[in-house]
């Protein structure tokens, strides 16, 4: 447990910082531009992942039952990464010819989209990892990968000071990283064996656990993927009514957002199965109880963070970034604010796994979604970069009270 935690920590810390490290170095290297277009290719390809991910993660962990094979796990999920190969082709052909983007900035998203790809993949060994007690295996692989990938990012964009020719090398080494980590410690290693497949691993698509698997994760997929809509949607329309350097400039101060659903990630991911263990006890009153320890926990670092925002923040970003940002210190906070509501809906997601109740999650988001296709844009357009702040806030609470509602409605006996 303490190296699972250990581990989680450091690479959730990576996972926070690589966005920040690569256009800290992009504007101090390249410029506000190209440091715009990474920012949306981030968004983009978060956004794709969720595609190659379809939300399977906590279910694979939680399901304590055994009620999949981990060969039903290993074909689903080739077929989902294989989807969000596709979904990436098909935005750059609308990005070419409907956006009509420039070669560099399709480059860009290319990159980051195939980088996340092998990312979706890695997750599986990662849940698989976790599945029998050794996350801190599965949370190494990514530390060590992303490592490689920043490190090489920055050396080759120092010496090519070309974004996509450095985001290309990064993806060659991300891969080459992938596949030597995978032979080390999951190949090499008896402990972390992979069941047997239970028939034919070729059998694709076509094999009734893998069809049952995508449906139960369904509700599953489209909560993650309207989920990423929503976090992302203040860019998104930033993209149509401003230009790249407000881009850049929101995307700097979005940074801190994440903190607090991930330091609190760092906490209870590791518990999900200790959770489920206590959600499935005859007297499930330990598990209430933590739910409320957790909630407690994220208000407390919500205040921390906007404590710290408020006087060192901007400073702060402003010298990290090489970027005067002292006219975003509003949007700052708001944001942060939102990260502490965006922690919260996290982990309802995650108590609402548990509880099997992952239809619950989907009649959140719907509602969510359908307010911020019809009002960020106008936001966004009347009111720039304060609009886009306020529309983020106001979206996550929305979520967390309805969130809030179906678990204690589930709570009192709802089925």
């Amino acid at each position: 447990m303490k190296k699972d935690y250990i581990s989680n920590t450091i690479a959730g810390l990576i996972n926070a910082g690589e966005a920040v490290i690569i256009s800290m170095i992009i504007t101090r290297t390249t410029g506000l531009a190209d440091a715009g277009y990474v920012t949306i290719a981030f968004a983009v390809g978060n956004l794709l992942m969720t595609i190659g991910k379809y939300g399977v993660y906590g279910f694979q962990v939680t399901d304590r039952k055994g009620i999949y094979p981990f060969s039903v796990y290993l074909k689903t999920r080739i077929i989902t990464v294989s989807a969000m190969l596709l979904s990436l082709a098909g935005y750059l052909v609308y990005g070419h010819y409907v956006l009509g983007q420039s070669r560099d900035k399709m480059y860009i998203i290319l990159f980051i989209g195939l980088i996340y790809a092998i990312e979706a993949f890695e997750d599986l060994i990662k849940a698989h990892c976790q599945y029998v007690g050794r996350l801190y295996v599965g949370a190494l692989m990514f530390i060590i990968r992303w490592s490689a990938i920043m490190i090489t990012f920055a050396i080759t964009l120092i010496i090519t000071r070309s974004t996509p020719a450095a985001l290309g090398y990064s993806l060659a080494v991300s891969l080459i990283t992938f596949i030597i980590c995978y032979y080390l410690f999951i190949i090499r290693n008896r402990s972390l064996y992979f069941p047997e497949p239970d028939g034919d691993v070729r059998a694709g698509s076509g094999h009734p656990g893998v069809i049952n698997l995508l449906k139960d994760c369904l509700p599953l997929f489209l909560s993650l993927f309207l989920s990423f809509y929503i976090v992302n949607s203040s860019k998104y329309a930033i993209e149509k009514y401003m230009d790249a350097e407000a881009q850049a400039c929101f995307g700097f101060v979005a940074m801190p957002v994440f903190v607090i659903e991930l330091l609190n990630c760092f906490i209870y991911q590791p518990q999900l199965a200790s959770l489920t263990d206590d959600h499935n006890s005859p007297d499930n009153t330990r598990f209430k109880s933590r739910i409320l320890k957790q909630y407690l926990i994220i208000l407390i670092l919500t205040v921390l963070c906007l404590t710290g925002a408020y006087f060192i923040g901007i400073p702060f970003l402003s010298a990290l970034y090489d970027t005067d940002l002292y006219s975003y210190r509003n949007e700052l906070l708001i944001l942060l604010t939102g990260g502490g509501f965006l922690a919260v809906s996290g982990f309802q997601n995650a108590i609402l796994t548990i509880m099997r109740r992952q239809k619950y999650l989907l009649w959140g988001y719907l509602p969510v979604s359908v307010l911020a296709f019809f009002f960020v844009d106008p936001a966004v357009k009347k009111y720039g970069t304060i609009g886009a702040a306020f529309s983020y806030l106001s979206l996550i609470a929305i979520l967390c009270i309805l969130y809030e509602y179906f678990i204690r409605r589930r709570s009192a006996g709802d089925s």
